[in-house]
């Protein structure tokens, strides 16, 4: 049975992957199992408004399709199928500590019915760090307002915001600009909302390239030398290989997954 737990970076049994169906309805997938087995489950009895949420093997049936109906705020409510979305997934008894269950319930306004729907990059990158590098030019990712990485109903809400109260800054407008029309304006929003939906996997406009340069002495390199005698270098120092056989470098460069981030990148 699902139950509510504290956020953490992402582990498989807080992530969830949603896919859309040719409906219009939209199955829910949790990353369990590697995300394509299990579903979000309304249970066999869908009108029922007391009725438990469970994961099931995908059976391709109404319990296990949903639609998402937005929020003022930028949450979703998330109605059920088998119930013709007259119930919607909640926290029972408007819990707030970990482990309270989830259910399905009639629509009744409640905040323990609203959700956030969050895009992360679900892969473990912790033990690898990106080289340091510098660059000389302004980037965001597209649809990204608050600089923090990711596309999210966050970001949603606060370009709704900027919008109606006409303080985008030049970079928020850039990045608000997804549909690729030169201008920040409502259509953004719904192309951001359709996109955090699943309805659209993509932005019209891409972020401008990025320049950033990656100091050779900044790789990890076998063999090589780390020097200061000749000039012509930008970084504290340069990496002499001798030009002998079988010396090697290497960079890390952290590379965005959905939201795309381009970068120009030179090695010195």
């Amino acid at each position: 049975m699902p139950q509510q737990q504290s956020a953490d970076s992402g582990n498989a049994h807080n992530v969830w992957q949603i896919t859309a169906d040719s409906d219009g309805t939209y199955q829910i997938y949790s990353m369990l199992d590697g995300g394509n087995t299990y579903c979000l489950t309304a249970g066999v009895y869908g009108d029922s408004t007391d009725i438990s949420m469970c994961i099931w093997e995908d059976v391709s049936t109404d319990t296990q399709r949903f639609t998402f109906s937005p929020c003022v705020d930028g949450t979703f409510r998330i109605l059920t199928e088998s119930s013709n979305s007259a119930n919607a997934v909640e926290v029972i008894n408007a819990g707030t500590s970990d482990g309270a269950d989830i259910q399905q319930w009639e629509v009744n306004g409640h905040a323990c019915q609203t959700w956030e729907l969050i895009s992360i990059d679900y892969v473990n990158l912790d033990a690898l760090t990106e080289t340091n590098y510098t660059s000389n030019s302004d980037t965001w990712i597209s649809g990204d307002a608050n600089d923090d990485g990711f596309v999210n109903s966050i970001d949603l809400t606060l370009f709704r915001t900027l919008l109606l109260e006409n303080l985008a800054t030049e970079h928020q407008q850039y990045a608000g600009n997804v549909n690729g029309d030169e201008a920040f304006t409502a259509a953004d929003l719904v192309l951001l909302q359709q996109y955090l939906l699943g309805m659209d996997q993509h932005f019209s406009r891409q972020s401008v390239p990025e320049t950033c340069v990656y100091a050779a002495i900044d790789g990890t390199y076998t063999e090589g030398v780390s020097e200061t005698v000749n000039d012509g270098y930008l970084a504290d120092a340069y990496l002499n290989l001798d030009n002998a056989a079988g010396i090697t470098a290497s960079w890390n460069l952290a590379v965005m997954n959905r939201s795309p981030k381009v970068r120009q990148c030179g090695i010195i």
